[in-house]
Parts: C-alpha cells; structure tokens; sequence
C-alpha cells in the first residue's frame, strides 16, 4: 500500500503548468512542522514537494496560496529525469489525491493582498463554499501515466 497523509502550510503560491497534451499539473511545496523539538529546543519542519493533476491542479492554483494550511492525501513517488547539463537525478514527491483546505492565512494578510475581500466575514468562508461546490471534482482520483513537463 503507498498512502501519504500530511498537514501542512504551502510554502510558495503553487505553479500551474500544461503538458504537451495541454493536461494541467500543479506543484508546491509544503512545510510539515515535525513533533519534536531539535537541540536547540526549535520544532523543525520537512519540506514536502507535492503534483497535482487536472481539475484539481487548476483548483489547487486558483484557490490555494502561499501560507494556507491544507491536509493532503495522496501517493509517494521517486521518479528519475535528466537536469539541465544532462545529469540523472531523482526526486520524490506526493501525487495528489485528495486535499481538504484547513484554514487559510491570518486576515491582515489576506486584506492588504486581496483589498475586495470583505475582512466581516469568516475567512475560512470561501473554502467551505468551495469545497460544497466542488465536492465531486475533490474526490475524484488522479490519473496516472502523465510525463512531467520539467
């Protein structure tokens, strides 16, 4: 069985990109804060890459921002490419399968980036209309066999 759960914060603005068959992939990295402390009495954090494919990776860039808390179920995959001077790396990421939006970022900073925003209303209130919304499309499981475009 390959299953990942994480909990995290999104480190950056997720990036959408489009295959040569136009297929939308979204990625982002995640922080995921560690339970225990490091020497120095500071909880740590891993930073998890994560893809997403189709609707939901269109979704994810349109809906999701840097600093939003979000839980992401999804599967481990190592895969093997070619950088820029023709060296072989690997590198390890979840595939997105399913994802639930947590709480998004404090307000202030919500404001000053988005001044149409109405600061009256619950800030979790867009993501809880977007989820009834798009209940089905969340649910639905990623399609495998896609290359990556990078």
């Amino acid at each position: 069985m390959n299953k990942v759960f994480l909990i995290g914060r999104l480190t950056a603005d997720p990036v959408l990109r489009y295959t040569s068959s136009n297929v939308a992939v979204a990625s982002f990295s995640l922080a995921v804060d560690r339970k225990f402390k490091n020497e120095n009495g500071d909880y740590e954090a891993d930073f998890i890459n994560v893809v997403a494919w189709k609707n939901k990776a269109e979704l994810i860039h349109e809906y999701v921002q840097k600093g939003d808390l979000i839980s992401v179920i999804g599967r481990l995959q190592v895969r093997a490419y070619q950088n820029d001077r023709g060296e072989n790396r690997r590198t390890t990421e979840v595939i997105l399968e399913e994802i639930e939006f947590l709480k998004s970022k404090p307000k202030e900073e919500k404001t000053i980036q988005n001044s149409n925003v109405d600061s009256s209303k619950n800030s979790d209130e867009p993501f809880r209309q977007f989820a009834s919304e798009h209940q089905e499309e969340l649910e639905l499981k990623n399609e495998e066999g896609y290359d990556l475009p990078f």
